[in-house]
């Protein structure tokens, strides 16, 4: 296993020194090509010209394919960069060092019959050791399978089965270590779906989809664009605007706290949401044979 993982790291190696050789040159493609549109703008302004415009446009267009590819090399190399370490830490924990992955401490419990006893979770534990789950959803249902004596031999043999298939496959292989690293490119991926799940109440959902929510929500948008159409028009003076997007400021200011939490938390929420949706897609792609495997994948789709 220690000579995979160092040959994977050799893979990676290459890969990265070959991303960053074209990340490079897209870096040098964006200085040239957005120089190159601030003059033929400027030259635009000084000359008009079909021809001139034509170029400018062009280089627009090329500034920013070469932006987007950059941003794409660079997802890339940081993908690649939690693989290596990924590897890393495997060949670590088969020399016995297990720092790198979760203990499990949230999980002890001292009044359990044998977990506390047998040091299942901590520092060191069992858990430390096989803990390879990339969501606390996937933590927590491995702590209460390790919390649980199974005793029905249909059962055992199928995790049996279903740990046989995903160890032997070198298909599975990539697809447990892609699982793996989608974590880190995206953020941490927490409680707060679950927690959503638990809190949102029918009498909250209510309030959010009636028609009078949508109507509160609607009446300053069609007060702004109003005021703005008349002000264009001078139908109205400027001040009228101005008094609007001052008052507008003063709401922002009184209420900056709860707007600044609400903003912080939509955004964690949209890292949450677009990591389960790349692991979703990632699993989609996949096919099991083992019973256990088929009737997880037929439950998610």
């Amino acid at each position: 296993m220690t000579n995979y993982h160092k040959e994977q790291i050799e893979i990676i190696d290459k890969q990265q020194n070959n991303l960053k050789t074209k990340s490079n040159i897209m870096f040098w493609s964006k200085i040239l090509t957005f120089i190159g549109s601030l003059a033929m703008l400027y030259f635009c302004f000084t000359n008009t010209g079909t021809m001139m415009v034509i170029a400018t446009i062009l280089l627009a267009i090329a500034y920013c394919s070469a932006y987007v590819y950059d941003s794409k090399l660079q997802h890339r190399i940081e993908k690649l960069c939690t693989l290596h370490k990924l590897h890393e830490d495997e060949i670590n924990a088969l020399k016995g060092e297990f720092s790198a992955f979760p203990t499990g401490e949230e999980f002890v419990d001292k009044s359990h019959p044998y977990s506390f006893d047998l040091d299942i979770f901590g520092k060191g534990s069992l858990f430390n050791r096989v803990c390879r789950c990339t969501t606390d959803i996937g933590r927590r249902r491995l702590a209460e399978m390790m919390q649980t004596i199974q005793t029905d031999t249909k059962t055992i043999l199928k995790r049996m089965e279903t740990i046989s298939e995903l160890g032997r496959s070198a298909k599975h292989v990539g697809f447990i270590e892609s699982v793996c690293t989608e974590e880190h490119t995206e953020g941490l991926i927490t409680d707060i779906i679950p927690l959503l799940s638990e809190n949102t109440s029918k009498e909250t959902e209510g309030k959010f989809c009636s028609w009078q929510f949508h109507f509160l929500w609607t009446i300053p948008l069609c007060i702004f664009w109003s005021i703005v159409i008349m002000w264009a028009l001078d139908m109205i003076p400027a001040n009228i605007p101005t008094l609007f997007f001052m008052l507008n400021l003063a709401y922002m200011r009184i209420y900056r706290h709860t707007l600044k939490r609400m903003f912080k938390e939509a955004s964690q929420l949209r890292k949450e949401f677009r990591g389960y949706a790349k692991l979703l897609k990632i699993i989609e792609k996949q096919t099991f044979t083992s019973s256990l495997l088929q009737d997880r994948f037929n439950a998610l789709f």
